[in-house]
């Protein structure tokens, strides 16, 4: 009678496809152990470090872009301040040389 084992491989006296099978596997494993250890877990680090500081960037831009908003207003505000001063000045000029017209010339 034939005797047919259904059961996995025994591993006492493997083939040699089997051998270098288990060699592929771990070889394998400990390849991407060490790309997980050594390359990914350092670079996830690292993005999540630039991310924090890219928000915090992005906080200080912001603050930054309300500060020169209040600055553009003021500055806004002392131009017509100053355009405005202008055109009086250029009065009282006038009516001072209209006066001196009136008084110097008709003297």
């Amino acid at each position: 009678m034939m005797n047919i084992n259904l059961g996995p491989p025994l591993f006492i006296n493997p083939d040699w496809w089997e051998s270098l099978l288990a060699v592929f596997v771990i070889a394998c494993g400990a390849i991407a152990w060490v790309m997980k250890v050594w390359i990914i877990n350092p670079l996830r680090t690292q993005a999540n470090e630039t991310s924090k500081t890219l928000s915090k960037i992005d906080a200080d831009v912001s603050q930054v872009a309300e500060e020169v908003k209040g600055i553009r207003i003021g500055m806004e505000a002392i131009s017509s301040s100053v355009h405005s001063a202008h055109h009086r000045i250029d009065e009282v000029t006038h009516r001072i040389t209209r006066i001196e017209d009136i008084f110097f010339k008709n003297k």
